[in-house]
């Protein structure tokens, strides 16, 4: 038997609604990947033009700005200082991006 079928007292059903929901969370995970590449694919343009325009990578107010703005916007789960840093390692991304312009 594979691992999904080990007894018939509710484990499967119990196995079926985890796969289930992990299966949703694949789908969640590659939609916020896709988003994410969307996001660096806007990053890097506006790298280009930071660069025509000599105007540095690290735009600290904006990052600022960025993470406050989401900080309010949150009405989830995810707490204030988890959001902070997943956006953190998404700004540090773009800017990695940036700096290959340089």
């Amino acid at each position: 038997m594979n691992g999904k079928h080990i007894e018939d007292n509710g484990q499967t059903v119990r196995n079926t609604g985890i796969e289930r929901l992990r299966d949703e969370i694949d789908a969640i995970d590659s939609r916020l990947l896709e988003l994410i590449n969307q996001r660096l694919f806007l990053a890097d343009k506006i790298g280009r033009i930071k660069a025509q325009n000599g105007n540095p990578v690290l735009d600290s107010k904006r990052e600022h700005q960025l993470l406050d703005r989401l900080s309010d916007e949150n009405r989830g789960r995810l707490s204030d200082r988890s959001l902070r840093h997943i956006f953190r390692e998404i700004i540090a991304a773009a800017r990695e991006i940036q700096n290959i312009r340089k």
